[in-house]
């Protein structure tokens, strides 16, 4: 039985019974077809778009009472207002007594803008989960079949060549091997999504979460909301974000169907991101040591933007008006989750989410999104077409574009998220799930495919990559950028895989020939690009002043991808020393030495590794030799030759001569023009056996030292 593709991507819904449909894109809102692939919107007649209310971001922070009577002065008879609550900061939900049709909606938008205290006003739309019916395949409990973190093929003639080890995965075992490479308890990912319900893969992992789906978008039987669930004036809100199940009475929640049982989407997306790792039972996240923080914005019928929004904001650290701030910050927010609509709203749809992915920016959170699951371009795809969001296509096990997955100029990348229709079931994404249909029973796992099952993959490598180091939201995401494998080659097989001359029928990438290139984003995510010290790097050779110290780079991951030297004494950089060897200088006497090996991928230099630091540099090590003649006349004066070695330096200094204790005479040793050697005269030496050493007295940077003894007979 085919996997279930489920991304809670569908169009916009309001909790309540609705009728009449909105008609398909306008020829205005859609790009023209180029080189024979079709930019298409999505046909939004098949899920009519319906929204609650405005989100209004005022330009001084004002009384809701206030904010209820400019809004309902602004839009006049379009709707009736019936309540407003502020949010956070200038931002506030504005509430319509009845929903409103997309189209209906955008122009009461448009005039409440039109007031000289609005910085801008959207309207306040539903997104709902539209899923099939799932099989209840409970599988063995193997690292083996996640083939998303590592495809154990090697390269045939069904498979590209040449085939990557673990091939088109995240290939995320190769990160792992370095210190953090799984995470860091630090890190937490905020999963915005349907809840989560315990399971032994995901309860170690979470931190205390949120329950923001408000309930306009939960509704027991797609009415409107009755007053009464709102007694405190804080709709639905709460600080439990267990998943009570999503499911859906048939022909309710404002179209036709059967029933549609329970998602458990949230926990399958956070099994994806961090479930527990070696703990003998189930899956292993992509990110195992980080964090989850489980947020609620979906419910039975959907969830609304303002609520999402709301979500975002607390998440990252922001303040909600009315709501506990988040003791631990997420610094990454996964939405697998979105709606595809007309260009003119999905702009108007971006100002509040392209506003709320700023302000995480600068909390230093990066925003993953799901890119969609309609076929279409992802411009037509919020919040993925939204500005400052990371959209996420995804990918099949062979590289190529999953058949349902949007893309277009918009996409940022892809990640695998499997596509039975290729692969088979084995291929698409196992992770966390619960038995129940309706509310929670049991865990359990379960297959499934999305770009909902790519983006946990994109926010989990984020994770990883801020628990190594990267400490800011545009370095996390350049190392993001970084992290990407070429797509594979043309392969003609794929040009039209369904034979429907369709614009998803096109599952390559790479397109000879053609002006459009961009159809999955720049590449694949693929951890193994990573660089990360797995090891430290050492220093190597004798302490000592003169001496060529050697450094070693330590073990990295994707070493192959280059890296650089720097020396360092006492911390600071030597200039010109960024070669593998270093020859001490004088200077660096009573100085400790070390090296900082840096990737040479500009993304990943803030993951540099430093080497320990020698011992504190000693002077040079030196020895004196002599020679002279074993017998000489009394009345003759001998020669000695004397030669003194320092590794590194010609020596400088005072050369002593001694005949046992008695000092003959001394002379100083040039460097600069004896290098190191010098004849003496000695004094005469009466009759008998004389017994002759030279002792060097050193310097600053070199160590005395005395020469062997020689013995001369003088006659």
């Amino acid at each position: 039985m085919p996997a279930r593709r489920l991304a809670i991507v569908v169009t916009a819904v309001v909790a309540a019974v609705l009728t009449g449909a909105l008609a398909s894109p306008s020829s205005a809102d859609l790009p023209t077809s180029e080189q024979g692939t079709s930019h298409v919107g999505p046909d939004v007649s098949r899920h009519p778009s319906r929204a609650v209310g405005l989100i209004v971001k005022t330009k001084a922070k004002q009384a809701t009472g206030d904010l209820v009577a400019r809004t309902q002065a602004a839009i006049g008879r379009r709707a009736k207002v019936a309540s407003a609550r502020n949010l956070t900061g200038r931002i506030s939900a504005v509430r319509f007594r009845a929903s409103l049709d997309g189209s209906s909606v955008l122009a009461a938008a448009k005039e409440v803008e039109k007031r000289s205290d609005v910085e801008w006003a959207i309207p306040d739309m539903v997104r709902r989960p539209f899923v099939t019916q799932p099989p209840k395949d409970t599988n063995d409990q193997y690292f083996s079949t996640l083939k998303h973190l590592w495809d154990n093929r090697s390269a045939s003639t069904s498979l590209p060549s040449p085939w990557p080890n673990g091939g088109f995965s995240t290939r995320a075992p190769y990160i792992w091997r370095a210190p953090q490479g799984m995470g860091s308890g630090d890190v937490a990912v905020a999963v915005i999504d349907t809840g989560i319900t315990s399971h032994p893969d995901l309860d170690d992992q979470r931190l205390p979460g949120y329950d923001f789906a408000s309930a306009w978008s939960d509704p027991d039987y797609g009415s409107e909301p009755p007053d009464s669930q709102d007694p405190d004036g804080n709709p639905g809100w709460d600080s439990d974000p267990s998943d009570p199940g999503d499911w859906i009475p048939s022909n309710k929640c404002g179209f036709v169907h059967s029933l549609i049982e329970s998602s458990w989407h949230g926990t399958h997306v956070a099994g994806i991101v961090a479930a527990e790792g070696d703990n003998v039972v189930g899956v292993v996240g992509v990110a195992p040591k980080v964090k989850i923080i489980p947020i609620r914005v979906v419910g039975r019928c959907g969830a609304i933007d303002s609520d999402i929004l709301t979500a975002i904001e607390w998440a990252t650290g922001g303040h909600i008006t009315g709501v506990p701030d988040n003791p631990h910050p997420a610094k990454v927010v996964n939405l697998s989750l979105g709606a595809e609509d007309t260009a003119s709203r999905v702009d108007k749809a971006c100002i509040g989410y392209s506003d709320a992915a700023t302000a995480a920016r600068t909390r230093g959170a990066v925003i993953v999104a799901a890119a969609g699951n309609a076929g279409v371009d992802v411009r037509y795809s919020v919040p993925g077409a939204c500005s400052g969001i990371i959209a996420v296509g995804a990918s099949s096990s062979r590289g190529l574009r999953a058949s349902y997955s949007n893309w277009g100029e918009r996409l940022s990348f892809s990640a695998i998220g499997g596509d039975y229709r290729v692969d088979g079931d084995t291929y698409t994404v196992m992770s966390t799930y619960n038995t129940g249909t309706i509310g929670p029973v049991g865990p359990t796992y379960l297959r499934l495919e999305g770009t909902s099952m790519a983006a946990p993959m994109a926010s989990a490598a984020a994770a990883i990559l801020s628990s190594l180091g990267l400490d800011t939201a545009a370095k996390v995401e350049a190392g993001l950028r970084a992290a990407l494998r070429t797509f594979p080659a043309y392969n003609a097989k794929y040009r039209d895989f369904f034979s429907n001359g369709k614009p998803w029928s096109e599952l390559n990438c790479r397109w000879p020939n053609r002006s459009v290139t961009y159809a999955c984003g720049d590449g694949i995510l693929d951890l193994a690009q990573v660089q990360a010290n797995i090891s430290p790097p050492t220093v190597s050779g004798y302490y000592r002043v003169g001496q060529t110290l050697k450094a070693s780079t330590g073990s990295w991951n994707a070493s192959g991808r280059g890296l650089s030297y720097q020396w360092l004494s006492d911390n600071q950089p030597i200039d010109g020393a960024t070669s593998s060897t270093y020859k001490a200088r004088g200077w660096d006497l009573n100085h400790h030495l070390s090296v900082r090996i840096t990737p040479k991928v500009s993304a990943f230099k803030p993951l540099a590794k430093t080497s320990a630091q020698t011992p504190a540099l000693i002077q040079a090590k030196s020895t004196t030799s002599i020679s002279l003649p074993t017998t000489i006349s009394h009345t003759k004066r001998a020669y000695v030759s004397v030669t003194v070695k320092a590794t590194g330096y010609w020596p400088t200094g005072e050369l002593t001569v001694y005949d046992r204790d008695k000092k003959l005479l001394s002379v100083h040793l040039t460097s600069t023009s004896q290098h190191g050697t010098r004849t003496i005269k000695l004094p005469a030496l009466a009759k008998g056996y004389h017994k002759i050493t030279v002792q060097y007295g050193g310097t600053k940077y070199i160590l005395p030292s005395t020469s062997p003894m020689k013995q001369i007979k003088s006659k």
